[in-house]
C-alpha cells in the first residue's frame, strides 16, 4: 500500500475511510478500528492495531485547530507517553506552512517543540537531574530522568521509534526562559532530541477542542 498524501483511501481492515495530510507522517491509526495503517507498507494482509490511548482528560484532540505567532495549525495526531513519574502527550501538528511540529502537553504544561537533527550520543551519557546539556545552541537543564513505561498512538503521526520500549527520557529547562528540551535514548549510540519553547495555553487559541462530557 503507498498513501498519498490528500487522496482517501480505505482502511484494509474496516474500509473506514482515511486521509493522510501530512507528508512527513508515516502512520495513521483507524479511529474505528485502531488499525495502524502506514503510508508504504509492502504487506496488505492484516494490519497490526495500536492499543487506545488512555483517558487523561486532554481539552485536545485531533482536528483541534490552533494559532502561533500568526501561523495557523491543525492537530492530527498524538503519541502518549507514560512513565514511572508521570506522562507526556505529544501532539503531531502540521501548520498552515506544511511545517510538522508537536504540541506537547503534561503537568499542567504546554509547549511547540521540533525534532532536530541527532546529537553526538555522548552529550547525554552522564546526564543527571540539575546537569547542563548544550542543544541546538541553548543550554538546557536536566529537569527529569525517566524510564518510558508505555505508548500509545492515535490519528497521525510520524512512528518511527514508536515500537521502542523502556527508554530512557530527559525532560530539559532552559533556565530563566521558556526554553525547553526533551531527549529520548535508545541506546547509547541512537538518541531523539527535539526543541522549543513552553507556551501559555490561552497563546495558542486552540479551537475545536473536547468538551467535558467526552471525558466519562
Amino acid at each position: 500500500m503507498l498513501s498519498k498524501t490528500g487522496l482517501p483511501f480505505s482502511c484494509p481492515s474496516c474500509g473506514n475511510r482515511l486521509t493522510f495530510k501530512s507528508e512527513m507522517a508515516t502512520a495513521l491509526v483507524c479511529s474505528r478500528c485502531q488499525s495502524i495503517n502506514r503510508r508504504a507498507s509492502l504487506d496488505v494482509g492484516k494490519l497490526p492495531k495500536a492499543e487506545p490511548v488512555k483517558e487523561d482528560m486532554s481539552i485536545i484532540r485531533p482536528a483541534t485547530t490552533g494559532q502561533y505567532q500568526g501561523i495557523s495549525f491543525e492537530v492530527l495526531g498524538r503519541i502518549q507517553y507514560f512513565f514511572k513519574e508521570g506522562y507526556r502527550n505529544h501532539w503531531y501538528i502540521l501548520t498552515g506552512k506544511g511545517e510538522e511540529m508537536w504540541l506537547g502537553e503534561w503537568a499542567g504544561n504546554y509547549s511547540l517543540f521540533k525534532e532536530i537533527p541527532p546529537s553526538d550520543p555522548k552529550v547525554f551519557k552522564k546526564a543527571e537531574p540539575g546537569s547542563i546539556l548544550t542543544l541546538a545552541n541553548a543550554a538546557l537543564q536536566v529537569e527529569l530522568l525517566d524510564e518510558e513505561q508505555a505508548t500509545y498512538l492515535e490519528g497521525e503521526i510520524p512512528d518511527s521509534n514508536t515500537q521502542e520500549h523502556h527508554f530512557i527520557s530527559l525532560e530539559l529547562l532552559q533556565p530563566d526562559t521558556f526554553g525547553m528540551g526533551i531527549a529520548n535514548i535508545y541506546s547509547p549510540t541512537r538518541v531523539q532530541v527535539y526543541v522549543g519553547q513552553y507556551q501559555y495555553l490561552e497563546d495558542l487559541q486552540l479551537q475545536n477542542l473536547r468538551a467535558h462530557h467526552e471525558w466519562i
